[in-house]
């Protein structure tokens, strides 16, 4: 009621609160007055209680106003959905810094917004927006999983996953609970657990909508076949892919609506292409689907960069290169990793780099003075690793200030 009456001017709230003081078939006109303020569009003279009851009970007043007061709880009142949609807007900005930003920042900020999000619901909204904040807070804890993930701590990050997906669950919307289960076989596949991975991947295909979902548990599945030399599985997967490119099914769902990281992008899957690509030999793809990811990255908006999967994409066209005799070319296309400053170095990315050492070391003809280089390059980027707790690098915030290890004092 008190929502209504902060919708009247000085004069009308006035006459409203005068008629309520009135006997009721007094304040017949009044009330009218009243009503067609909130409703010019209303029709005079449609008013059902008019004339039907001559007594006044205060009780049953009352409790007629706790109904009112029930509908609009339950109903769009425009406080709830403004403020589901400043919530909203906080995720898909942190879902979007996450994919070009370093992770620790992005950990802080969700950190953040899952704690409002869980008061959003504790304060006791309508079953609608309660229903917005849990799809919210799914959304925000599948971040967490990720950049968790990102960092190394993959025990964590499934703890996220399934914290994610329960939330999912409730929610009843399957492209988040398909989305969400994609992440955790992302997370088995860091964590070793291939079997897993693939079992994951596979579920999620079963109910997840046409689109970009599909295209991402085919790339997952197909890079999990082929490092368990599941060949043909890995090769089917790719070309389900492929099909699914050139049906057009790339649309977007609820998910990917927030962009960035929560958006498959043809990047990503020509990145992960490639890497299934090398792993099962086919090193003419490999560099193909590889070259393809580089280019996307450095080409397309920057937002959109994602300078992981840009620096493993750069490290499988190394790796072709190398068993090919090409080092200098391998050194050339790894610079602007190289280049990547401490906080960006996730464990993701030196993972890429050791596989580049690794072939350095068993490829033949690779015994040179410039195999040694970058060799010696290699290990002094890999010497910093974010997913070891000991080491909290200096890291460019999203505010765009410097970040200071523990300990340091700042001046």
């Amino acid at each position: 009621m008190d929502t209504l009456l902060a919708r009247l001017d000085d004069r009308q709230r006035e006459r409203f609160h005068a008629a309520v003081r009135r006997p009721p078939m007094e304040a017949i006109g009044p009330a009218r007055e009243w009503h067609d303020a909130l409703n010019p569009s209303a029709a005079r003279g449609s008013y059902p209680f008019v004339g039907t009851s001559t007594t006044y009970d205060a009780g049953l007043a009352a409790d007629a106003e706790k109904s009112m007061e029930f509908a609009e709880w339950a109903g769009d009142t425009q406080t709830g959905r403004l403020a589901v949609d400043a919530l909203a807007y906080e995720l898909a900005r942190i879902a979007q810094s996450y994919v070009h930003g370093p992770p620790q920042p992005v950990l802080s900020e969700l950190a953040v917004l899952r704690g409002e999000i869980r008061r959003a619901l504790q304060a006791g909204p309508s079953p609608q927006r309660a229903t917005e904040l849990l799809f919210l807070g799914s959304l925000a804890i599948e971040l967490l999983a990720q950049a968790t993930g990102v960092l190394g701590t993959t025990i964590v990050a499934m703890q996220h996953a399934v914290a994610a997906e329960s939330l999912a669950e409730q929610v009843g919307y399957q492209d988040l609970r398909a989305w969400v289960i994609g992440t955790k076989a992302l997370i088995a596949e860091w964590s070793g657990n291939l079997p897993a991975a693939l079992a994951f991947a596979r579920q999620a295909a079963a109910f997840a909508p046409t689109g970009h979902q599909r295209l991402r548990l085919a790339a997952i599945e197909a890079r999990c076949a082929a490092r368990l030399g599941q060949h043909r599985d890995a090769r089917a997967a790719i070309t389900r892919i492929l099909h699914g490119i050139e049906g057009g099914s790339t649309g977007a769902d609820a998910v990917a609506q927030f962009g960035g990281a929560l958006h498959f992008r043809p990047a990503k899957m020509a990145c992960y292409i490639g890497t299934t690509y090398r792993i099962l030999g086919d090193n003419r793809n490999a560099e193909l689907w590889a070259l393809e990811a580089v280019h996307g990255y450095s080409t397309g908006p920057a937002e959109e960069r994602s300078y992981g999967h840009e620096a493993v994409a750069r490290a499988d066209v190394a790796i072709v290169r190398i068993e090919r005799g090409a080092i200098d070319s391998a050194d050339e296309v790894l610079e602007p990793v190289f280049a990547m400053p401490d906080c960006q170095r996730v464990h993701r990315v030196m993972e890429s780099m050791r596989a580049v050492q690794k072939s350095l070391h068993t490829t033949g003809g690779t015994s040179g003075a410039a195999a040694a280089a970058l060799g010696a390059r290699i290990d002094g980027f890999t010497a910093t690793d974010l997913s070891r707790p000991e080491q909290t690098l200096p890291c460019w915030t999203s505010g765009g200030g410097l970040s200071l290890r523990v300990g340091d004092t700042g001046q």
